[in-house]
């Protein structure tokens, strides 16, 4: 298939197009909304959007809203060109002005996210966390703290 082809990205309810997760893939609640790629209305790919009410930042006496990035995949013949940045970038443009800042995790680091402006946090469970502020003036200090005990 070639680049050329039309591109489209859709907002599409809770848990839909099951087969474009990873089988090992899974999350505690629906998510708020799936991004969809689609290639000549074929679905390639997808990120899961949640409400980051499971692990909310603290930052001092605030608790910042988070939006949850999970699931992110593109089929593996598409994978190398450029689709999952396509992705991102819908997500992080789209996004409600609610969220203060987004967190997703990852079992390996991945310049995706880098080029996306999220910085890499090692938990304690080992699990690579990466985060990026939405809001102006914020950053991770002691005055930071996940409330699952995440010391930032």
């Amino acid at each position: 298939m070639g680049r050329n082809m039309s591109i489209e990205i859709r907002r599409e309810a809770g848990l839909c197009y099951p087969e474009l997760a990873e089988k090992h893939w899974s999350w505690p609640e629906q998510p708020l909304y799936s991004a969809v790629l689609f290639l000549a209305d074929t679905p390639i790919g997808i990120i899961r959007c949640f409400s980051r009410d499971l692990c909310p930042i603290r930052y001092g006496t605030v608790i910042l809203t988070c939006l949850g990035i999970g699931g992110v995949y593109i089929k593996s013949d598409f994978r190398g060109s450029g689709y999952a940045d396509q992705l991102l970038d819908w997500v992080i443009e789209n996004r409600s002005p609610e969220f203060a800042m987004a967190v997703l995790f990852s079992d390996t680091p991945r310049t995706l996210y880098v080029r996306h402006g999220f910085k890499p946090l090692l938990t304690p469970d080992s699990k690579q966390a990466w985060y990026r502020f939405f809001v102006s003036g914020i950053k991770l200090d002691h005055r930071c703290s996940w409330d699952l005990g995440i010391k930032f």
